[in-house]
């Protein structure tokens, strides 16, 4: 009965354990990695390697632009009603007027759903935790850290070598914002160009006099077409954001592999497991035990 519920309360509290690996993030590691030196080994890294934390620094201001809905052509204008609004004896550029519009608000609409995904993916990006891209190796070699005392020499290396990653750090940073800025200012662009397009289609819908439709539609598509330029730019520039934060979060990735030990020194290709060190424990010279060793040892000279 005993080894039964021994079992039982085993299998259920092992998951809640785990490896540390698997609930680390570069700001719990830091925390980790700042105690033991200031408590084992008396050196203070606080908090000169924060920067690995975040990325971007002002992801704060950036995060609600992404989570931001996307600008939409109304659902009234999409339907029957509008197409029905439509000459059908009318052609713009060579093509039926109704299979214009219908192509012209679905591409739209892709364009914007493709600019939302890939926001999507840039906001989870910029999240990324450790456990991500961890395996077996890593999450040994964690766990072993964790267990193992620091070594002096490798924690001044670490502080010697902050300088270079705070470097690579600012140089990620001034390329993120700079493609930032280019996607804020096509953002409004396009957000001004689905308004107009709504314009566009609600003048269409509110005119009653065929003719005077077929001008309104001819005088105002040419200048619909600069909505795909901008959301094409808009999406190679989340293409290019994406790459930035791929590109970072691999390096620092690697600087925690660095800092825990499985690479030898920061721009090592080569990664090891990091193995458990066996400590030995200092014995108290007036403990108990120590008293009886040497006690058996003792000879009477009376």
């Amino acid at each position: 009965m005993k080894t039964s519920l021994s079992l039982t309360l085993l299998l259920f509290i092992q998951p809640i354990i785990g490896n540390l690996s698997e609930h680390l993030t570069f700001f719990s590691l830091l925390e980790k990695l700042y105690s033991k030196a200031e408590t084992t080994i008396d050196f203070k890294l606080r908090p000169k390697l924060d920067f690995m934390i975040t990325f971007p620094k002002n992801s704060y201001e950036i995060k609600p632009k992404l989570k931001a809905p996307s600008k939409e052509i109304p659902n009234n204008l999409k339907g029957d009603l509008f197409m029905g609004k439509v000459p059908a004896n009318m052609e713009i550029n060579g093509e039926n007027a109704k299979n214009y519009f219908r192509k012209l608000i679905s591409s739209i609409g892709d364009g914007q759903g493709k600019i939302v995904n890939l926001n999507s993916e840039i906001l989870k990006m910029m999240s990324f935790k450790p456990s991500e891209k961890h395996d077996d190796t890593f999450d040994s070699s964690v766990d072993n850290w964790n267990e193992n005392k620091l070594v002096m020499d490798h924690v001044q290396q670490i502080a010697n070598d902050i300088n270079t990653m705070r470097t690579e750090y600012n140089e990620c940073q001034v390329k993120f914002n700079k493609e930032m800025e280019v996607a804020d200012k096509l953002r409004t662009s396009i957000d001004k160009g689905i308004e107009a397009v709504t314009n566009w289609l609600r003048k269409i819908l509110k005119t009653s006099n065929v003719e005077t439709r077929k001008k309104i539609i001819k005088n105002e598509e040419p200048k619909i077409s600069t909505i795909f330029e901008f959301q094409e730019q808009m999406i190679d520039t989340l293409g290019i954001l994406k790459e930035i934060l791929e590109d970072y979060n691999n390096k620092r990735f690697k600087w925690l592999e660095y800092i825990i030990g499985m690479r030898d020194t920061l721009t090592a290709v080569e990664r090891h497991s990091v193995k458990l060190v066996k400590q030995i424990k200092e014995i108290d010279p007036k403990s108990h035990l120590v008293r009886n060793f040497f006690g058996a040892f003792s000879w009477n000279h009376e």
